[in-house]
Formats: C-alpha cells, structure tokens, sequence
C-alpha cells in the first residue's frame, strides 16, 4: 500500500502541461542515424534528391529529421537563418563540425549560390549537385571543396542539429 501511494504522490505532482510545449530536436534519430539515411541516398543510377541541388539534399535532411527546412535562395543564406533554426539546433562558425552536422560554404569566385552538404568526418562528407545532381560522397577534407571553375570554396561553419538529446515531438499528453 505505501508503494502504491508513493507512486500516486509523485504521478499526480507531475506537471503534464509542460509536455504539450516539447519539440522533437532530431525525431528521435542519433548522428549515426542520419549519416546511414544519406549514405542510403547514394545510388547506383544517381538519382538526384528533390530537384538534385545541394539545398534539395538539405531540406531532405531536415525532414528525415522531424522538421521543416528554413526557406533560403541559395545554400550560403543558411548562415542567417540561425533564429528559424528548430529548438537546440544551432547555427555555429567556424567549428569543428560534428558527426551529422551540416557544412555551409560560402560564395566563391565560381559559385555564387554557395553549397551545403552533410558531415560524417574531416575526410567523408556528402554533397548533392558537387561533380554531379545526385548525392555523392566526397573524399576531401572538409574545409578543401572547390567550385566548378576550381576555386576553393570557403567553409563558413554548421547547422549543428541536437543529437545528444533526441527526443521524438509529444502533442500532448492526456
């Protein structure tokens, strides 16, 4: 009996209405979770993602991860849309990235749109519309991309997703 009326005690001095507040951070997924979806991307017919552009790629991923991306004109205006991110993600310069992070690159002499592309480590990233309108997975270290005109495009920092927590969205709680 005085388990069962500790275990009243405490349900009923939970707060529920603070769970209708929660937001999903990741969907529940982990880093190595959304490193396995991109690299699932990657097929033998090439087939492009959305409409093959590296933001296509990106829009994707945030979906996979329970969310709506930030509108943007071209990849390098993720760089302001810090105050659009989903709540805990954060928008980050020039760190080191972190699993599953995405990597922003700012406008080069030859690419005027910028390029985004998805972390796995200094030397596996993955890219969409880099040598090709499919997703690929790029070899170079991560701060060494370059434009079609053979420019380096310069790395401005990440969108860094909160994996650490990965919650899944509660609605509400009754």
């Amino acid at each position: 009996i005085l388990t069962i009326l500790l275990f009243v005690t405490l349900f009923t001095s939970i707060n529920f209405t603070n769970f209708n507040k929660v937001e999903a951070t990741t969907n529940g997924h982990t880093a190595d979770d959304a490193i396995n979806w991109v690299n699932s991307l990657i097929t033998p017919s090439n087939t492009p993602v959305g409409s093959g552009q590296c933001v296509a790629l990106i829009v994707a991923y945030y979906n996979y991860l329970g969310h709506n991306s930030p509108h943007v004109d071209y990849a390098k205006d993720y760089v302001y849309k810090d105050s659009e991110q989903p709540t805990g993600w954060q928008t980050l310069q020039g760190v080191q990235p972190q699993k599953g992070d995405i990597l922003i690159y700012l406008a080069s002499a030859g690419n005027s749109a910028g390029h985004v592309a998805i972390y796995e480590s200094d030397y596996v990233t993955y890219h969409q519309n880099y040598g090709g309108m499919y997703v690929r997975k790029i070899g170079n270290h991560y701060t060494q991309m370059y434009d079609l005109a053979n420019n380096i495009m310069p790395y401005w920092g990440v969108i860094r997703p909160e994996f650490t927590n990965a919650r899944v969205a509660i609605d509400s709680v009754t």
